[in-house]
């Protein structure tokens, strides 16, 4: 399945675009301005093409389903060639939860302030008991994270 981020180069969508990676998609974003690190170094790591936004993308590329970040307003030519062309457009948490997480258990950390620290405690702590977590968090950590280990994904 063809994937197309629009926003790609915040830390939370190039997170979301390893893990659909990692998962077996075919990835391509879109960025107004060059990714500082680490965003740019991860989606380089990937093979993650990443363009500037034109409507032109979405027509070469021909992707199944558009993933609209915060970024994109509702005039974006992007997300308007999308729906002219009937591709589906999700938000991040909606387009995994219908594809990645429908089979998984599932932590969520919300709250106003400590949702990074508190999941990376949560999965450093799940590592060291034994489990092979994935884990989605809106910073960097140390530790790694990999989809298709067990049914146990930590989410922020």
């Amino acid at each position: 399945m063809k994937v197309y981020l629009i926003g790609i180069g915040g830390i939370g969508m190039c997170g979301v675009a390893g893990i659909l990676k990692e998962s077996g998609f075919e990835v391509y974003g879109s960025e107004k301005k060059i990714p500082y690190p680490p965003s740019s170094l991860i989606l380089k790591k990937l093979n993650i093409p990443l363009y500037k936004p034109d409507s032109e993308n979405i027509k070469k590329i021909k992707p199944d389903a558009v993933i609209v970040g915060n970024i994109a307003k509702s005039d974006d030519q992007e997300v308007l060639i999308s729906q002219s062309l009937g591709i589906p457009l999700y938000s991040f948490p909606s387009f995994l939860d219908k594809f990645i997480l429908k089979d998984k258990k599932v932590f969520l950390c919300a709250g106003t302030h400590g949702k990074t620290t508190v999941t990376a405690l949560l999965s450093y702590t799940l590592e060291y008991l034994g489990f092979d977590p994935t884990y989605l968090v809106g910073g960097v950590l140390k530790q790694n994270s990999t989809i298709e280990k067990e049914k146990e994904i930590l989410r922020l």
